[in-house]
């Protein structure tokens, strides 16, 4: 089977297995195809469990004002409602939430008749309504996200002076405490440098997520194949870390595992989000491994045609954040493709594919670098 047929297989396959949202049978068949290619490559790998509070978005919600129903969605980590039943109250203007310490959302209040908080109801600035992660120390009142053409008419409202009255109903829940499963694979050891690649496999509960993040699995599964026989000057290891959308709790918890051990990678390259467009983004840090990174990735792109964009310090929305906070070197590669994410429209698309075959081919440059570079 050549490399294409290979990385599309791999990413049809976990595609296939639908939401692979924390603690749901798509999560463990996502876990199974990886190890079953493992397994068939003959490569030694093993399951890092970790605890983790589950959550359960439950039904869809039902947000109305002016006589019209909006698209909305429960964002992750947000409680339940204090109240039984549907709420009901004026939206006032509160100002921005941000988002992964990087996207300013604008967020509004539901306040009832009697000036008591009901819900927070918060959107973006630019695409259609999408769940997201919350940050910590939003575990107290209820939260929905709206697209941006709902924020605009709210903000409008505000503006003018026009009060806005609504509705609600969501049922969020936290559940028991569950067991989580991050793949890890040792490639042949052949030298001392520890190095770690990784994607997580886990998406939303309402999108099958071909772009976030079956396109980073298939890849680092693709690399598994390529790299079968260990990266010369390196001992590399490649993770599929779960319940990444959770606050990273997969990686968070290997993470602090290696720093137990003493065994903190000097690098992490994680690819998360191959998209569909034609801007490369390279989250890294710290600042001083920019020009290794630039002299490793502009001749590819230069070949590629692909545009370049270097953001650092790196935004804390994927699972390298863990291993900089502990003190490893880190590179993201993702396509961003805000449009779709989180949303059931990212599905199989080509072009999607053809950038993962870019990120593969920079990915193998860094690798082949990463053992001449002093970091």
């Amino acid at each position: 089977m050549g490399k294409l047929a290979l990385l599309h297989g791999v990413w049809t396959e976990l595609v296939a297995c639908g939401a692979r949202f924390m603690g749901t049978p798509g999560a463990e068949q996502a876990v199974e195809v990886i190890t079953r290619y493992l397994q068939r490559w003959g490569l030694q790998y093993h399951c890092h469990e970790y605890e983790y509070t589950s959550w359960l978005p439950g039904d869809p919600p039902r947000l109305a004002w002016d006589g019209r129903e909006r698209e909305a969605y429960v964002m992750l980590g947000s409680p339940g409602a204090q109240a039984k039943g549907p709420l009901s109250g004026t939206i006032e203007y509160v100002g921005p939430l941000g988002i992964w310490g990087r996207h300013d959302w604008e967020r509004f209040a539901l306040v009832s008749p009697q000036a008591e908080l009901l819900a927070y109801i918060a959107g973006r600035q630019a695409g259609p309504a999408i769940p997201q992660t919350l940050p910590l120390g939003c575990d107290q009142v209820l939260y929905l996200g709206i697209g941006s053409a709902d924020v605009q008419e709210l903000l409008l409202a505000h503006q003018t002076g026009r009060v806005v009255t609504a509705t609600l109903e969501a049922n969020p829940s936290f559940g028991a405490v569950q067991i989580g499963r991050s793949v890890v694979a040792e490639l042949p050891r052949r030298g001392d440098r520890l190095v770690i690649i990784g994607a997580h496999y886990d998406s939303f509960w309402n999108t099958a997520g071909a772009y976030d993040n079956a396109s980073g699995a298939a890849c680092l599964l693709s690399l598994a194949h390529q790299l079968r026989d260990g990266v010369p000057g390196l001992n590399v290891r490649l993770v599929w870390f779960g319940s990444e959308e959770w606050l990273l709790a997969g990686s968070n918890a290997y993470v602090q595992m290696l720093e137990e051990r003493g065994e903190v990678p000097s690098f992490m390259l994680n690819l998360d989000g191959v998209g569909r467009g034609d801007v490369l983004e390279v989250w890294y840090g710290p600042d001083p491994l920019l020009p290794f990174l630039r002299e490793t990735i502009e001749p590819q792109a230069a070949e590629l045609g692909v545009a370049t964009r270097y953001i650092f310090p790196p935004p804390e929305g994927s699972d390298h954040a863990a291993f900089y906070r502990a003190g490893s070197k880190v590179c993201m590669l993702t396509f961003n493709d805000l449009e779709i994410l989180h949303r059931a429209e990212d599905s199989i698309d080509e072009a999607k594919l053809r950038n993962m075959q870019k990120t593969l081919q920079i990915a193998q440059a860094l690798l082949d670098r990463l053992p001449h570079q002093e970091l």
